[in-house]
């Protein structure tokens, strides 16, 4: 399973799928260690039970079974800047732990895509 975020909450939701039995559990965060909004405690506990952290990643695309992440780079004012560099992780949950103002232009297209899949893969043959 995988989590989109880095504060809190994002915290949380790894440890307790990880704890509810969750095979892995990853945070994926856009931004590095030094500007996760989760207190330090929280990361450190996080990864003591086993979470993995990609820092600097961002979800690009979510699939059925995979997200497509890619690698980002911090420029000369301290912003995630794009790579072209891109990875896939297999998951079969996404937990979007995000704020306010976070870059979800992957979720629209993500989303009528998955919804069109369930609806048709639900209807009698």
């Amino acid at each position: 399973m995988i989590v989109y975020g880095a504060g809190n909450t994002a915290m949380d939701a790894a440890r307790t799928a990880k704890r509810l039995g969750a095979d892995e559990a990853t945070i994926v965060f856009i931004m590095d260690r030094a500007h996760m909004e989760a207190h330090e405690f929280e990361a450190k506990e996080a990864l003591s039970e086993g979470i993995k952290i990609k820092w600097l990643t961002s979800i690009r695309d979510i699939g059925m079974d995979d997200i497509l992440i890619e690698r980002m780079e911090m420029d000369q004012q301290g912003k995630p800047q794009p790579t072209g560099r891109f990875e896939t992780l297999t998951a079969t949950s996404v937990v979007l732990a995000l704020g306010q103002q976070s870059d979800t232009g992957f979720y629209e297209p993500a989303r009528r895509r998955l919804t069109a899949t369930v609806i048709s893969s639900s209807m009698p043959a």
